[in-house]
Parts: C-alpha cells; sequence; structure tokens
C-alpha cells in the first residue's frame, strides 16, 4: 500500500521538524566552514522539490545525480524522492565519456551535473509534499561498476531497513558530531539527528586530503565520532610517526569500506585514548555484515594475521545470517570459501559477497580474498598481502597468480631507498615467481582500499615503479 511514511525522506522531514535548529552539516567552501541547519536544509530541499516538480519530474521519474560528497548532494537526494523519483548517482571521478554513456543507457527525465546545463523546464503549480509510495519502489539506483556498469537497486524498504540495521550496530545517538568521508553515513546521521563533520579537501580523492588540515577540522569543530575509508587512517598514523598528537575528544572511530590491517588498528589507541575503535565490513549488497571492536582483538589474532591468516574483521552483526560456500581452488583450505550473507538489509534477501574468507572458533569472519572474474587469481591474496606489510618499511603489498606464476608488488614507506632483506626472504619463502618494487600501488577510486589487480597485470611494465 503507498503511504508517505513508507518514502525514506520522511525520516528526515520528522527529524528536520523535530530539531530545526540543530546543525545537520558542516561543510567547508574556499576553506572556510559553513554550518547547515536542519530548518535551513529542509527549506533547501522543498525549494529544489518545487523546481523538480516545475520540470516536471515526478514519481517513478529517474533523476542522474553527478555530485561530489557536498550538502548539495543531498539536497538533491532528498528532493528527489521528495516528489517520488528515483535517484541515479554517478560517482564524481567517472570520466565524461562513461557519465554520457549512462544517459544513453538509462535515459533519465532530469540530469543535475557540472558535465551539462539543465535541459528540461515545465510550468507546475501544486504542493510538493512527500509522494507517497510503496515499500516495494525503487529509490536509488547505483552501480557498482563504472567500466561494466551492474546496477545495484535499493527499494524505499530495504533502506528504512538498513538504516535501522546501522543505527544500532554503529551506536548512533542524537546530537553527537561525527566527522566522515562516507556517503551512506551521510545520508544515515541526516534522519538520525546526528551531526555530519565533511573533511576541509576535495572528498572525490579522500587520499589526497591533507592529514594536518584534517586533524585540526576535527578539533576545530569538535567532533566526538569519526567514521571513515582505512586510507585516512593510514594518513592518520603515518602523519603520527612523525608529528605525534592526540584526538582525545573522539568517543568513537569506525573505519569500513575495505579492509585494515591489525597491525595499523592496534596503534591507534595512541591517536584516539579515549574512543572505541571498531571495524564495519559490508559490501555495497549487504551494510553492515560483520563488526570488531578492537577491545576483542588479542595478540594471538595479531600474530596469525601476520603469518598469513588474513584480515579480522569481526562477528556477524544482528539480522545477518552467515554460511560459507566452498571454492574449486588448491589453495583454498576447506574451510575456506565465499561468504554468503542474508536478512533484511541484504539486497534480494540473500547475496554472494564475491569475498572469499572463513569461520574461527569463536564465530568471527576472517577474509583472505576474493573471488576472482579475471585472469588474475586472488582467492587468498590478502593472507600474503598482510603478511607483507606486516614486514618494516613496508606501506602496502598486491599479490595474486595467473596460471601457476605467483606475482608481488610491494610499496615501501617513505623514505625507504633500499629494499629490505626481508622481502626478499619473504617473497622465497612463499614461493613468489615475480617480485616487483613500486612507487604505488593502484586503488579502487571510490574508498582508496582495493588493490586494481587488473592494472598489475604483467605485460604492463610501464607502471612499474
Amino acid at each position: 500500500m503507498e503511504c508517505v511514511t513508507n518514502n525514506i525522506v520522511n525520516l528526515f522531514d520528522q527529524q528536520a521538524l523535530a530539531t530545526p535548529e540543530q546543525t545537520a552539516m558542516i561543510e567547508y567552501k574556499l576553506g572556510r566552514a559553513r554550518a547547515i541547519t536542519y530548518k535551513v536544509m529542509r527549506k533547501k530541499v522543498l525549494d529544489q522539490a518545487k523546481l523538480l516538480k516545475r520540470r516536471g519530474v515526478g514519481k517513478g521519474d529517474m533523476v542522474l545525480i553527478m555530485h561530489s560528497l557536498s550538502s548539495e548532494l543531498y539536497i538533491n537526494l532528498l528532493a528527489v524522492l521528495r516528489v517520488g523519483g528515483i535517484c541515479l548517482f554517478a560517482e564524481p571521478t567517472l570520466r565524461k565519456s562513461v557519465f554520457f554513456k549512462m544517459i544513453k543507457m538509462f535515459r533519465p527525465k532530469m540530469v543535475l551535473s557540472r558535465f551539462i546545463p539543465e535541459i528540461y523546464f515545465k510550468t507546475y503549480k501544486g504542493s510538493i509534499e512527500i509522494a507517497p509510495v510503496k515499500s516495494k519502489d525503487t529509490a536509488i539506483l547505483t552501480l557498482k561498476n563504472n567500466h561494466n556498469p551492474e546496477v545495484i537497486t535499493r527499494s524505499h524498504g530495504f533502506l528504512h531497513e538498513q538504516l535501522s540495521v546501522l543505527k544500532e550496530s554503529l551506536k548512533l545517538e542524537a546530537g553527537e558530531r561525527e566527522l566522515t568521508n562516507l556517503p551512506m553515513f551521510v545520508f544515515l546521521n541526516l534522519v538520525s539527528g546526528v551531526t555530519t563533520i565533511l573533511p576541509n579537501g576535495n572528498l572525490s580523492q579522500p587520499e589526497r586530503l591533507n592529514t594536518k588540515t584534517l586533524i585540526k577540522t576535527v578539533i576545530e569543530q569538535r567532533a566526538t565520532r569519526i567514521l571513515c575509508s582505512p586510507d585516512i587512517i593510514e594518513n592518520l598514523l603515518q602523519f603520527n610517526k612523525m608529528n605525534p598528537f592526540t584526538l582525545e575528544g573522539i568517543k568513537l572511530l569506525h573505519t569500513g569500506g575495505g579492509a585494515i590491517s591489525l597491525r595499523n588498528l592496534k596503534d591507534l589507541p595512541e591517536i584516539f585514548p579515549k574512543a572505541k575503535i571498531n571495524v564495519v565490513y559490508g559490501t555495497s549488497e549487504a551494510e553492515p555484515i560483520a563488526l570488531l571492536n578492537l577491545d576483542e582483538v588479542s595478540l594471538i589474532d595479531l600474530n596469525k594475521s601476520g603469518h598469513g591468516a588474513g584480515v579480522l574483521v569481526g562477528a556477524p552483526v544482528d539480522g545477518i545470517t552467515l554460511s560459507i560456500d566452498p571454492v574449486d581452488n588448491p589453495i583454498a583450505t576447506n574451510n575456506m570459501g565465499e561468504i554468503i550473507v542474508s536478512g533484511k538489509h541484504v539486497l534480494g534477501g540473500t547475496s554472494r559477497t564475491g569475498d572469499i574468507g572463513y569461520l574461527d572458533e569463536h564465530g568471527r569472519v576472517w577474509l583472505v580474498g576474493r573471488k576472482s572474474k579475471t585472469i588474475c587469481d586472488t582467492t587468498t591474496s590478502l593472507t600474503l598481502e598482510t603478511a607483507c606489510a606486516y614486514i618494516e618499511g613496508v606501506a602496502r603489498a598486491a599479490c595474486f597468480k595467473i596460471g601457476d606464476k605467483a606475482y608481488l608488488y610491494v610499496k615501501l614507506m617513505p623514505g625507504v631507498k633500499d629494499v629490505p632483506d626481508s622481502v626478499y626472504a619473504f617473497a622465497q619463502m612463499h614461493n613468489i615467481d615475480e617480485l616487483r618494487i613500486r612507487s604505488d600501488i593502484p586503488l579502487d577510486r571510490r574508498n582508496q582500499s582495493k588493490d586494481m589487480y587488473k592494472a598489475l597485470t604483467p605485460g604492463d611494465w610501464r607502471r612499474t615503479g
């Protein structure tokens, strides 16, 4: 049955009407902080909804949105959903050619982007109340892969379930102030009464955010929580080695969007002495899947990870049923397999994650690699990559097999000019056929956390450092 409460925008509207003077978002324009209250943001959403109506956008119409992480992104999102439309998201880092390919493929009613001007206009006179929708009606479409687009469809009902699980898992409380660079969690904050602080800098390239400026932002904006991708955590740790600092105002730290080494996690209390530190594991189809608290990580876990056990990501959250489907691969042991999850906040009810892992004796999930769809075999890549990164002087490693030949790429820490002997010993111990030292290892554009193995395949030595 169609009703207003099914529309996910209703959650934002309720929050905005209940706490109109509370700051919804803090963002930086030309280096200056700008605070936006719920009252102001709701008015902007209503104004944009009127504009959409005048341009003929209504229930079931698709609008392609391409914006960097900002208040404008969410104002457009909320306005489209308010009139009953469907949001199709394009990554702000998308190439222009791919962007126009998306327009041709999906033929949206309207496009909101820096690439093209306003293209549709029709006079509209009427109300802009929240459009009633069915729980199963599509709210948001995203692309999992920009080169070979794989559409992920999220209905209003699914978003209600997902936000409910995330709110409980992340222990969100209204009135808190969270710095984040992950788009999904900004939306979660907006409907939960949590002030979102967007870092100062180009959020389309989070790996290039100035760490010193980030620290200053956390202090100046009195952040109480941080939820960010692993690359930001790694930058903070690296900066701390040369310029020790602490952020005592942070009470809770979550990192998600990619795997993070236990070796890095154990150093975080030096920076966040008063914070509870958690890892959130999830996928585009299921977020969250598992949660790991640093207090649960033992010296035995650290030792196992450093000797090839993989990456520990914690126990499945409430509402998730997890199983392991054995893979037909001679590298994987009997208890390893593809992780399959099911639950109300899992798209389609059940999802194959593509991640290879296993459950330990405590029921916790360990990741060891990916179920490869290319010529690269990455079934247990994470085990060697994580272990190699434990070596002093190593910043990152990428490992894969093609046929019977094993390749290992290593990026050294800044300032390390000579390859440590232990790297050669590691490669020999694990029967690596080709060892390559690189100035950088290409990562995924979204979260800067996953190795792009395709860019490292043999025969393309032009990018070798």
